[in-house]
């Protein structure tokens, strides 16, 4: 039986239910009138979070100096936007636990998610412009795939073995097979649970991110840091020459020369982030 696209996205509306106190954090941070004071008392008030918080801001990408048990330090030294987009992520993380789905591990994607958000993040230096929401995209990009994993298993585990065998990207196996990707879902959801339109649009077009209308900047990024991970845990040695998925990544947004510039290594970039995400969880 064929399910579309509305479909899934009216489940996930139905099943999904986000963090009151994340989503409060996450609109404190954002809003140029809140102090500090209110913001760490919101932090404070959910004990989980702010413990979080405190592992992140001490975390090898953040910590400058000595290490802080401060909440307010903490939140000085993530950044008070980027901190709201990390609230926003974990709301989402929350909410989603209802999707658990059979298929797919739904801690081994948030993981892979913050792994890829952490590469997102060193990765901004092409694109300033992507910073404040770099890391929210990489752990929000699979949302699309949790809900399809969720609501539709049979399915995507015949889309998952014909990617296999025909040697196929996975979103390229599910448009084939169900008429639309993960991604294109993902965005679907991003727009109906009204998320900042740089992540609707990172989720949405992370396959083909030169097509874009707008904030390529993030799109790009995260694009990119997903074409890093891939190469750095490939043992085949083509995706690692002239012809890497990450050069021609890289080729198609025009960001060779500024990457190859920055003198970045995809493993090295690939461990850092994963290092950061063990000391973060």
């Amino acid at each position: 039986m064929s399910v579309s696209l509305d479909e899934l996205v009216d489940a996930a509306e139905e099943l999904v239910k986000f963090s009151a106190t994340a989503m409060a954090i996450s609109r404190l941070c954002n809003d140029d009138d809140a102090g500090m004071p209110d913001l760490v008392a919101a932090v404070e008030a959910d004990v989980n979070f702010a413990i979080n918080t405190l592992r992140i801001a001490n975390s090898a990408a953040y910590l400058r100096g000595e290490p802080t048990a401060s909440v307010a330090m903490a939140i000085t030294r993530i950044g008070r936007r980027e901190l709201g987009q990390m609230a926003f992520a974990a709301a989402c993380m929350e909410g989603m636990g209802a999707l658990e789905g059979k298929l797919l591990e739904l801690n081994a994607l948030w993981r892979d998610g913050m792994i890829i958000g952490g590469i997102a993040r060193e990765l901004c230096v092409l694109a300033p412009e992507a910073r404040e929401y770099s890391f929210a995209a990489g752990m929000l990009h699979s949302i699309g795939t949790m809900v399809l994993s969720s609501q539709v298993p049979e399915q995507m585990r015949r889309v998952l073995e014909q990617s296999l065998d025909k040697d196929l990207p996975l979103h390229e196996a599910e448009e084939q097979a169900l008429g639309f990707s993960n991604a294109s879902l993902g965005g679907a959801m991003a727009r109906r649970w009204n998320f900042p339109e740089p992540l609707a649009y990172a989720i949405e077009y992370q396959h083909n991110p030169e097509q874009a209308p707008e904030h390529k900047e993030v799109v790009g990024v995260l694009a990119i840091a997903a074409a890093v991970m891939e190469q750095s845990l490939s043992s085949d040695e083509f995706t690692r020459g002239d012809d890497s998925a990450l050069l021609q990544m890289l080729d198609r947004l025009n960001l060779r020369e500024k990457y190859e510039e920055s003198e970045f290594d995809p493993t090295d970039l690939y461990e850092r982030a994963r290092e950061s995400t063990l000391e973060a969880a």
